[in-house]
């Protein structure tokens, strides 16, 4: 069976649904994905302490397979000057949504985050899109700032500006998660798979596609992509990229 990298997974609280961290974890199983990252939504709205019980519960039923990102919110970065948290669970990377939270690209905060990162030689999960502020363009100049730090701009939202930064900055990749597969090969057209990772975004489709079940809405999105591009370049992006990446 093929190896397959999910980049791009959530647990825990968002909006009015929960979705148990131990029943993602074993959905992804049952699919077939061999390694994936994954972060707590509990974190915007529940605080730290609820971040630590989803990733405890997920790691107890899939430890070997998924890999769990420090979601950094404004309250946790102003709660510790160094992020300590990231020493009391086996964090590999860290998640920040200037979507959800008006995190400034230009701000003090944010490049706070971003010399952590480099201090530990961990990668960035950053959301791209839905407005102005967190518009993938705008993280130019902070991704540029910091070229040891490994960036994902998460969704390449909007395209135009993901493919400036990726033609600007090496350190940078996307991922998949709700990209048009026109986009995804855009950007494969001009850089390389070897810039993209397969991300799912799961169950978040379940918000948006109610009756589509977890699994159902993962196998639509890799069947979108396998269609688009070609088997070389599909291997590379489910496997090798986010494996490197993230290693």
């Amino acid at each position: 069976m093929q190896n397959l990298f999910d980049g791009h997974v959530h647990i825990g609280q968002f909006n009015s649904r929960y979705f148990r961290p131990e029943v993602i974890a074993q959905t992804l199983l049952e699919i077939g994905v061999t390694r994936w990252v994954f972060s707590s939504t509990s974190s915007v709205t529940l605080g730290w302490g609820a971040q630590v019980k989803d990733v405890r519960a997920h790691l107890k039923v899939a430890w070997r397979e998924s890999l769990p990102l420090l979601w950094v919110t404004k309250a946790l970065l102003n709660s510790s000057s160094c992020l300590a948290q990231l020493e009391e669970l086996p964090f590999i990377g860290i998640k920040l949504h200037g979507y959800l939270e008006p995190w400034n690209p230009h701000g003090k905060p944010i490049y706070r985050v971003f010399e952590v990162a480099a201090q530990h030689r961990l990668p960035i999960l950053l959301h791209t899109g839905g407005c102005s502020r967190s518009n993938a363009g705008r993280y130019l100049q902070v991704c540029r700032d910091f070229p040891s730090v490994r960036v994902i701009l998460a969704h390449g939202r909007p395209i135009i500006g993901a493919l400036r930064v990726l033609a600007t900055c090496p350190n940078t990749y996307v991922d998949t998660a709700f990209m048009p597969a026109a986009d995804v090969c855009r950007v494969v057209r001009h850089h390389g798979a070897e810039r993209v990772i397969f991300g799912s975004d799961l169950p978040i489709h379940k918000h948006f596609f109610p009756k589509q079940s977890i699994a159902q809405s993962w196998e639509i999105d890799v069947a979108a992509l396998k269609a688009a591009l070609s088997p070389a370049e599909w291997s590379i992006i489910s496997t090798v990229t986010g494996a490197r990446v993230y290693a």
